[in-house]
């Protein structure tokens, strides 16, 4: 097949690219986004990349894997984000018009994904965002599609096609090794994603894309990289899995300490209920208090890293306050006392600033 025969049969089958173009669309909005959220365009804050879905392998493996998608479409700046486009715009049309729209878009995520796992995997305690990892694996497949399909291609396409691709990974990579902050196993998993998921769903320009999701070849490639990601998973550092281990015990406690007393305790406060004593309601909230008040002692004997110890102080004081104002409005509950009372109302606004400070604090270095 020539080139003008090549080209026309690529573009009859898939004659527009609207995937790629979504992608692009996407991740410009959602750093849009970014920047409304941090006030801020051209670096963004650690705490507002954790806050919108970064990989954090912490995170991840305490209950929030959903960050392995999710970091995929957040930048740290612009030219962060003004690169990936460039080159996804320019290697996704060409991987969209080989593979077909939805294969595309499926190679994209499967292959960020694996690209997010390889990066926790290697160095589990740095944040991580963007769509290299993927671009990566769009990569990884042309360059399986250019050797599977070799046969059906013109040689002066193949030899281009392929030089490009090759000059793209060498140089990102070797560029990911010299500069501090790029992450290169995101990049390297990526690539080794595409690779398989390239050579399971490559078919000549001539056949029927549809056959692409019947091919055992296609299922086996998948099954290949759902063993490449369970892997990656099951294989994290094991401090990973302490910190996560913390974390979560921070985040139950939290929310454990936001039950529907401290409803009650606001609307006691507010309306300065002068009715009788309530014995059951006030030891109610005496041993919510005493409970708070065991988890804080636990948690403040918690040996965490260095980054985190902030963050762990404070939850601790928090957590001491709420049980001092839940104390307090027991005894006004039980005796009626409006020195207690008046100590609770006094406590609130602090705990409340407290909280306040508490949520713009990062649990440690992203």
């Amino acid at each position: 097949m020539d080139e003008v025969h090549f080209f026309r049969a690529l573009h009859t089958r898939v004659p527009r690219t609207p995937a790629t173009a979504a992608i692009v669309v996407l991740c410009v909005l959602v750093y849009a986004a970014q920047t409304l959220r941090a006030g801020m365009m051209f670096s963004m804050p650690v705490a507002v990349l954790r806050d919108m879905g970064a990989n954090f392998a912490p995170l991840v493996h305490a209950g929030e894997p959903w960050r392995l998608v999710t970091s995929i479409f957040l930048h740290g700046n612009p030219i962060h984000i003004a690169f990936n486009m460039m080159a996804l715009w320019q290697i996704g049309q060409i991987a969209e018009r080989l593979f077909g729209s939805a294969a595309f878009a499926l190679l994209f995520l499967v292959t960020g994904v694996v690209g997010a796992l390889s990066s926790n995997w290697w160095g589990p305690l740095t944040v991580s965002v963007g769509a290299s990892g993927a671009i990566f694996g769009v990569a990884g497949a042309l360059l399986a599609y250019l050797f599977v399909c070799r046969g059906q291609m013109p040689v002066s396409v193949l030899q281009q096609t392929r030089g490009s691709m090759l000059a793209f990974v060498a140089y990102s990579l070797f560029a990911g090794a010299a500069v501090p902050g790029i992450d290169n196993a995101a990049h390297g998993g990526g690539l080794l994603a595409g690779l398989i998921a390239g050579a399971g769903f490559a078919l000549p320009v001539t056949s029927r894309l549809s056959v692409a999701w019947l091919r055992p070849r296609a299922w086996l490639a998948l099954a290949a990289l759902a063993l490449v990601g369970w892997w990656l998973w099951s294989n994290v550092s094991a401090d990973v899995r302490d910190y996560s281990k913390r974390e979560a015990l921070f985040r139950a406690v939290d929310a454990m300490s936001r039950d529907p007393l401290d409803a009650a305790a606001s609307k006691l406060v507010s309306q300065q209920q002068t009715d009788a004593a309530d014995p059951s309601a006030a030891r109610a909230l005496f041993d919510a208090a005493d409970s708070l008040q065991r988890h804080a002692d636990v948690i403040a004997r918690l040996d965490v890293p260095v980054d985190a110890a902030e963050w762990r102080d404070t939850v601790v004081e928090y957590i001491r306050l709420r049980a001092q104002l839940q104390r307090a409005l027991g005894r006004w509950l039980q005796t009626r006392d409006a020195g207690a009372l008046a100590e609770a109302q006094r406590l609130r606004p602090q705990m409340e600033a407290l909280d306040a400070r508490l949520r713009q604090l990062p649990l440690g270095k992203r």
